[in-house]
């Protein structure tokens, strides 16, 4: 199985081997860039489906620390020992620097950032009000809003219960009830569409600081089975990084399948 394992030792460290510095520094040597995501994740995992979760869960603007690819992996005396790039002292290694710079870099940032996943979430969660408001207005009175003075409906025999439906149009257009609060409906789905752009333009704009750290789970082992995986939540926890899980079913008490 092409492991992240595999994916180091048959590609990064050939790659790299002689040069003294990471795969990553190695492609940006011209133009270092500087980190807002910190991944944590284990090296028994799949290195293709890994890489698939964090295209689903970062941009392209955004800069991970990813150790497989940050840390000098060849051991050849032309670089740095991992033990050398880890440390003695588990707070001098680079996961707790790359941790305590995107702190610092959105303390910087100040409150934007400290609710940057509410704020991002505004324009969906109006979108999903003005839905909401639709939703209930019509099955609270047994038809589809067209316009201010029409409705949609299906076919309803003189009983009272619905026609057999017939194909995707079939439907009939009717007045609206007397009781209907037109204004009110069309009003509170027109502020919540409303705030939903303008929310959504002005975040973009805004560009507010992404500095996180994204755990990711996998389907192959327990990523709370890794010490290392450990501390860095913990410390991410500790400082006031927000910690977000990759876009993947997997779980993070998840091995072999099983949980």
């Amino acid at each position: 199985e092409n492991t992240v394992t595999t994916l180091v030792k048959d590609y990064v460290i050939p790659m790299t081997a002689g040069s003294g510095v990471g795969y990553a520094l190695l492609r940006n040597a011209e133009s270092p860039k500087e980190v807002n995501i910190m991944i944590s994740h284990a090296w028994q995992e799949n290195a293709e489906l890994f890489v698939r979760r964090l295209e689903r869960t970062v941009s392209e603007k955004d800069v991970m620390f990813i150790c497989a690819l940050a840390l000098y992996q060849c051991e050849d005396g032309f670089g740095p020992t991992i033990l050398e790039q880890v440390g003695q002292d588990a707070r001098d290694s680079p996961f707790r620097k790359v941790v305590e710079h995107i702190k610092q870099r959105g303390d910087a940032e100040g409150w934007l950032w400290r609710w940057r996943t509410w704020i991002v979430a505004v324009p969906y969660l109006m979108w999903s009000g003005a839905l909401t408001v639709l939703t209930l207005a019509t099955v609270g009175f047994g038809c589809l809003p067209r316009n201010l003075d029409q409705c949609m409906t299906m076919p309803i025999n003189d009983n009272g219960s619905f026609a057999e439906y017939r194909g995707a149009f079939d439907v009939v257009i009717r007045p609206l009830p007397e009781e209907f609060p037109t204004i009110l409906v069309w009003g509170l789905m027109f502020m919540l569409l409303a705030g939903a752009v303008v929310s959504h333009v002005c975040i973009r704009k805004r560009k507010i600081y992404s500095g996180r750290m994204v755990a990711c789970p996998n389907r192959k082992c327990d990523i709370y089975s890794r010490l290392w995986c450990v501390y860095e939540i913990f410390v991410a926890k500790q400082v006031g990084v927000p910690v977000d899980l990759a876009r993947t079913l997997a779980r993070c008490d998840q091995e072999d399948g099983k949980s």
